[in-house]
């Protein structure tokens, strides 16, 4: 009996091929047109087709390392059929049925896979690895040597494939116990340093925690760095600086101390200080534009961030091990194999003159949102010229053969993307790599943690995660799928100019849906509301970025799933009569503490705004008010370090030395890391 064959499911035999093979070949045997079945003495397994083709499953080979006579050269639907059929000929083998009595016997099973096995990739032995081969293993070794961290997601019921998240792929073991079906998303594809390291992963989680579902691991031979000063320390005296000088006297200047520490952080491999200094200096930018996507509570996020990451790498028996906090194992670029993604929908920002379109596509396999950006700018319109194209126009300009629309929409194979540290993706030009076709939105087969089965499952996976300042710098971080069972209510809101609905999830949580109107979109109302009033039919999912406001959910939506996938920001004029929603306002349900602590945000923004050497004595007093308000609500913590900060900044003032405006700097980061833990 081949139990290799046996443990794979369609899902697992579409990563090794595509789900276009499985479906058709699923089909075919549903139709009685699939292959005679025959398992030869030294466990071969072969399929004879009625065209006359016939594929071998030699043991110890992969789909697309084993033979077929087809003229295919790569994995063909021949084998893919008689891996599909594999269970059904060992069910109705009789000498099999005392060996394996569970075995699917027609393509209703087959289609649900065999039992749920758990079992661990860290078993692998040693031997095992050995397998693949001495430069492989020496590649894994060094980069152990490295450190790289690595997060480990087990083998459970809902998700029965183990799986290794690495910085630059993820590895997929197939089936129980075969490093031959271990399934990575680099351009290798399999046998590389990466399956090594993840078994490896896997190991020192079972040692940790055998217990844990999810567990991010350090692999590091090296002894742990010294605590000199770094780069890392300039970049945190350059935020101070930022903080007690403020953005409104900041000057161009500071391009020069900003790429001489971007430069040593590039240097030391440290990636996430590096993006986050890259997208301190953008905001300052975007300051002397007067660009209307510049907001001060972002600078002050990226101040405390940098503070944020430095301590986190220095405590010692942290949680998150240094190399995850900076980066250190991540690479700005990495070319992958074979994807496959599905269409979340997208959005178009607005910067003057310029557009830029971003399209999420999320992995189905890993679970990971990757965004495909665009931007444009264009000349000011003359009296006579046509205006700058709208987010329906830009959806309908051409990307890897398709529009941005289509991507949205759409799923994609491709085999030349490339994707960066942030998951931002680009796509080869190579003819015929990329291909785009329309998708039904079963969104379904999407993994945790990007689909949540419900609003409660989805807060206890927010809750478990690390702050976000010490979280890899992904874009489309809070990008979710959710399953939508009912609208339960669906407005325009005047007062906000949005589209308002209350969703409920199929376990009878209650999330709330916002969408205000953007001018760059004008029909995405339309289509929205359409979509709400089930003039597409019902309502099935539901993706868009989520936070909580109040005790509630919110998401901003990137796409809706119903009898089609609707895009909202790239819907072009209706056709029919635009759908009317009732006009009203749903209650708001933002409570003193929310306010609270949005006023304080307020506060250490216009601090970072103006600088605390110009902060005015109302702020100072602000801050006294509120660190009793939020110490009546229970923050006393949070009311503390606001309290410290105000105070802080009152003895600059008086002693009027560099090390007490340093010492209030730091103080005023520690409130904004203190306020944004309070937060989340």
């Amino acid at each position: 009996m081949r139990a290799d064959l046996l443990a794979l499911t369609p899902d697992s035999v579409a990563s090794l091929s595509n789900w276009g093979l499985v479906k058709r070949a699923l089909k075919e045997i549903e139709a009685g047109q699939g292959p005679s079945i025959a398992e030869e003495d030294d466990g071969t397994v072969v399929g004879t087709f009625p065209d006359g083709a016939v594929a071998r499953l030699i043991p110890g080979k992969t789909l697309r390392d084993t033979r077929c006579s087809c003229p295919a050269t790569g994995v063909c639907r021949h084998r893919v059929a008689t891996a599909l059929a594999y269970p059904s000929f060992a069910a109705a083998d009789p000498s099999a049925a005392a060996d394996d009595s569970s075995g699917p016997s027609d393509t209703s099973e087959v289609a649900r896979g065999p039992a749920f096995v758990a079992w661990s990739p860290g078993a692998l032995s040693d031997e095992a690895l050995e397998t693949l081969g001495r430069r492989t293993l020496d590649e894994a070794k060094a980069a152990r040597r490295r450190g790289v961290v690595i997060v480990v997601r087990r083998a459970r019921a809902e998700e029965p494939t183990p799986s290794a998240e690495l910085p630059s792929c993820t590895v997929r073991f197939l089936v129980p116990n075969e490093l031959a079906y271990a399934r990575c998303d680099c351009r290798l594809a399999q046998g590389c340093a990466h399956v090594a390291l993840a078994a490896w992963a896997f190991r020192e989680a079972d040692t940790r925690d055998p217990n844990a579902v999810e567990l991010t691991i350090e692999l590091r031979d090296a002894s742990a760095a010294t605590q000199e000063h770094g780069p890392l320390d300039d970049a945190v005296e350059l935020a101070r600086h930022l903080v007690i000088e403020g953005v409104a006297q900041s000057r161009e200047a500071l391009g020069q101390r900003f790429a001489r520490v971007r430069d040593a952080l590039g240097k030391r491999g440290q990636v996430w200080p590096e993006d986050a200094l890259d997208e301190l200096e953008l905001a300052l930018r975007r300051y002397r534009s007067r660009s209307a996507r510049y907001r001060a509570e972002d600078v002050l996020a990226l101040c405390a961030e940098l503070e944020a990451r430095r301590r986190a790498s220095r405590s010692e028996g942290a949680a998150l091990p240094a190399t995850h906090v900076l980066g250190t194992s991540e690479k700005h670029e990495t070319a992958l194999d074979h994807l496959r993604l599905v269409g979340l929908g997208g959005r178009v920002e607005v910067d003057g003159d310029s557009r830029a379109v971003e399209v999420y596509l999320a992995d189905p396999d890993t679970g990971a949102v990757l965004v495909c950006t665009k931007e444009w700018t264009f000349e000011p319109p003359k009296p006579n010229d046509p205006p700058i194209p709208d987010a329906a126009s830009l959806g309908r300009r051409k990307v890897a053969g398709a529009t941005f629309a289509q991507l949205a929409n759409g799923q994609v194979v491709s085999r030349a993307v490339k994707r960066r540290a942030n998951r931002a993706i680009t796509f080869g030009n190579a003819t015929g790599s990329t291909s785009v076709v329309p998708q039904t939105g079963d969104w379904d087969r999407l993994p945790a943690p990007l689909r949540a089965p419900s609003v409660e499952a989805l807060l206890r996976q927010r809750a478990d995660r690390a702050p976000r300042f010490l979280r890899p710098r992904v874009l489309a971080d809070d990008l979710h799928v959710l399953p939508i069972a009912e609208v339960l209510d669906a407005r325009w809101e005047p007062a906000e100019q949005a589209v308002i609905a209350v969703l409920a999830d199929p376990e009878g949580g209650v999330l709330t849906l916002v969408a205000p109107h953007r001018s760059v979109a004008p029909h995405a109302d339309e289509a929205l509301s359409a979509a709400l009033a089930g003039r597409h039919g019902k309502v099935r999912f539901v993706a868009g970025e989520v936070r909580v406001r109040g005790g509630d959910v919110v998401i901003a939506p990137t796409a809706l799933a119903c009898d089609r996938v609707i895009a909202p920001a790239f819907a072009p004029a209706p056709t029919e009569e635009p759908t009317r929603l009732p006009i009203g306002a749903l209650p708001d349900r933002t409570g003193s503490v929310d306010a609270s602590l949005q006023g304080a945000r307020a506060v250490l923004a216009e601090g970072v705004q103006v600088g605390l050497r110009d902060l005015g004595a109302s702020a100072r007093q602000r801050l006294r008010e509120l660190e009793k308000l939020l110490g009546s609500h229970g923050l006393v913590g949070v009311g503390a370090r606001l309290g410290r900060a105000a105070a802080a900044v009152e003895t600059a003032r008086t002693e009027s030395s560099d090390a007490a405006w340093d010492a209030a700097a730091a103080a005023w980061i520690d409130a904004a890391i203190r306020l944004a833990l309070a937060t989340e």
